[in-house]
């Protein structure tokens, strides 16, 4: 087996992020196994960050300083060592940019993680943007160039040409990837970009699909050799799944076992551990152990018909470039994002509703 391991690394334009988004958010990110994710245009208050926790991540936020767009949220995975930073926020100035700053380490290597945001007809200045080894830079830059599939050029798109040159970077893009951004008239470009530093060779980008606002969720994989005394890839997590766990064989399981332990001439550490062991040998028995689905208890087969068909219209809006089939997804995302929410409501009330039962109130 090839001695190697893996970084992800997820960067999307969410336009404001509603617990809607979040939601199609976690369950990706934790899908994937992202190390590490950044979300432009967030738009989110430090005051409401405890609104946007993720499961499996340390959440950092770069707070928005204006209005009608801004703000950069971070999540890293939390079994990994790191470090955020705001390099630069959006007022004052000139350069309207936001940049932030994520250093984190995997297996003993030290990786640098750029999330840039540049507004329309803005001309961002790259020079707080340190490169080095191991360094990535992805953002939503709204720069044109024919590098990246504009017909035209802006002074962002020239700014980013020459930064790219001049520190030798690696654009992870391909002419036939599906493009980032479905404009409104039906148009499709390519604002959201991943660059990544020279002596990183092996990556793999995926234009993943859009919960709803126009830009696609872009991931990064970056294949990276380990020490020399490692081997293999990363185990995929495995869970007990305790729905569909057989307590009546569990129970007796250890009512059986429980009485030869010795409690009269053994320790009370020495007891304890015999116990935890019987436990163990008992769910082993009776709890399926695996990589099992997320469960999700507000999804229904309703919402899996509506998001397929809010995809499904995307890509015919993509395909076709006409402005009826981009309003037509547009408001297949609304629809989806009204039931997802009435969804979540309504599982909310009946757990609160099962809880009250077994209370006896």
């Amino acid at each position: 087996m090839e001695n190697c391991f893996c970084l992800r690394v997820l960067h999307w334009n969410a336009g404001s992020l509603s617990q809607t988004k979040k939601s199609e958010l976690e369950a990706k990110v934790n899908q994937l196994e992202v190390d590490v994710f950044a979300i432009v245009e967030a738009g989110i208050y430090d005051k409401d960050i405890e609104r946007f926790n993720f499961k499996n991540y340390t959440i950092f936020n770069l707070e928005k300083t204006r209005q009608t767009a801004g703000g950069i949220l971070v999540g890293i995975r939390d079994t990994l060592t790191s470090k955020f930073s705001i390099v630069k926020r959006m007022e004052g100035g000139v350069d309207k940019s936001e940049i932030a700053k994520i250093d984190v380490w995997k297996e003993g290597k030290h990786f640098r993680v750029f999330s840039m945001y540049s507004p329309p007809r803005n001309r961002p200045n790259f020079d707080l943007v340190e490169m080095g080894k191991k360094t990535i830079l992805m953002g939503d830059f709204n720069a044109h160039s024919f590098e990246w599939g504009y017909d035209n050029y802006n002074a962002a798109g020239r700014e980013l040409e020459n930064f790219m040159s001049t520190n030798q970077l690696q654009l992870i893009y391909e002419s036939s990837d599906t493009p980032s951004y479905l404009h409104y008239n039906g148009s499709l470009t390519n604002p959201d970009l991943i660059f990544v530093s020279s002596d990183l060779e092996d990556m793999v980008r995926q234009v993943l699909e859009d919960p709803g606002f126009g830009h696609r969720m872009i991931l990064c994989t970056i294949r990276c050799r380990r020490g020399r005394n490692a081997c293999g890839f990363e185990r995929a997590k495995k869970s007990w799944n305790f729905k569909k766990a057989n307590w009546g064989k569990f129970s007796e399981i250890l009512e059986n076992k429980v009485t030869d332990i010795d409690l009269v001439n053994s320790s009370a550490d020495v007891a304890n551990r015999v116990f935890c062991n019987m436990v163990l040998e008992a769910a082993k028995e009776t709890i399926p152990n695996c990589k099992a689905k997320r469960f999700k208890p507000f999804w229904s087969e309703e919402l899996k018909l509506l998001k397929k068909r809010r995809d499904t219209a995307r890509i015919t809006a993509e395909m076709s470039g006409i402005i009826e089939d981009v309003s037509n997804w547009r408001v297949l995302a609304r629809d989806f994002k009204l039931e997802l929410k009435k969804s979540k409501q309504q599982s909310f009330t009946n757990f609160v509703y099962k809880f009250k039962l077994q209370k006896g109130q």
